[in-house]
């Protein structure tokens, strides 16, 4: 007995609808994990928010930036540039209720603006103010510094990952199945679900914290310190707490990372600790932030603009560096 034509062929039937169902769960694995943020990793599509890549530095420029949040003109008024993150943006509060706002109130005879954007570190913010000396320089820098500070930025394809302080090229990153690395960079680049399972193996940094944020400040601080002061611009320094615990707490750390800026800033800059400031404000933690990382309420904003106005006044009295 021969098989008939139409039994040799049923294995077509199952088959389509294997891989019909093999592609439409890909798809929607892909999509979940689009959007999903990458674990422990910042990512930032620089074909989604206005961008510029400045000697291979990324920077960018949130939906949220408006003229409140940012500032305008000075029109001839002494210039404060508030150079930072999130932090000093204001991510979480409207644009009234962020720190530029409520600071420039605070210094009626100043002009305050901002160049801070949410995720940025400190080579982002420098390529920011360097893009600022070249056409229409502050008259004085308060730059923020938070624990994320030293990190950088890599470009790969058309987004921006902050793997931590060492940038790294898709090449460098593991490789979950050792593939090679033309087709590793390529799936990392355009799959999400790939970039997933790359992130999840991307270690943190072996060196002590130590050694980076002496590196730091070193290497990217201090020179860009040198550059604001050959240009008579005089500049200070913010330390940000974590919002996890009472800003008495974080006033009482003197053995982290902001001890070493301390020690080899000393002397060259104003260096300003808004735990302690908000601590003898007896600042309520709780009641000055949107989130337990390091972001502020309206009124924890209004607090620290309160903690910066008389450390700038009596830098602009100081004039010069």
């Amino acid at each position: 007995m021969t098989d008939r034509p139409d039994d040799a062929l049923g294995w077509r039937g199952p088959l389509v609808a294997l891989v019909c169902g093999s592609v439409v769960a890909l798809g929607i694995l892909e999509g979940a994990a689009r959007r999903r943020p990458l674990h422990r990793i910042q990512e930032v599509d620089l074909t989604h928010v206005p961008s510029t890549v400045r000697d291979g530095v990324p920077t960018w420029m949130d939906a949220e930036s408006d003229p409140v949040r940012m500032g305008a003109p000075c029109d001839g008024r002494p210039e404060v540039l508030l150079v930072g993150s999130s932090i000093f943006y204001g991510s979480g509060v409207d644009s009234a209720d962020s720190l530029r706002p409520k600071l420039d109130a605070n210094l009626s005879t100043l002009c305050v603006r901002s160049v801070a954007q949410p995720a940025f570190t400190f080579d982002n913010q420098r390529a920011v103010v360097d893009a600022r000396l070249a056409d229409s320089p502050p008259d004085f820098v308060v730059w923020e510094v938070w624990h994320n500070s030293p990190n950088r930025w890599s470009i790969i394809g058309n987004a921006a990952y902050n793997f931590g302080p060492a940038s790294r090229t898709a090449e460098q990153l593991p490789s979950p199945f050792s593939l090679p690395p033309a087709l590793h960079a390529a799936l990392f680049r355009y799959t999400a679900t790939y970039r997933h399972l790359v992130a999840a193996r991307v270690q943190d940094n072996k060196e002590h914290w130590s050694t980076v944020w002496e590196r730091f400040v070193d290497d990217r601080i201090t020179p860009a310190v040198h550059e604001l002061h050959q240009r008579g611009i005089p500049v200070m320094f913010v330390f940000v707490p974590p919002l996890d615990r009472p800003f008495a707490e974080s006033a009482a750390d003197t053995e982290g990372p902001y001890a070493v800026v301390r020690e080899r800033l000393a002397g060259q800059v104003e260096l300003v600790d808004v735990a302690a400031g908000m601590a003898a404000r007896g600042a309520d933690v709780e009641a000055s932030r949107v989130d337990t990382c390091c972001h502020y309420s309206p009124t924890g904003n209004s607090l620290v603009a309160d903690v910066l106005t008389a450390p700038i006044e009596a830098m602009v009295d100081a004039g010069q560096p």
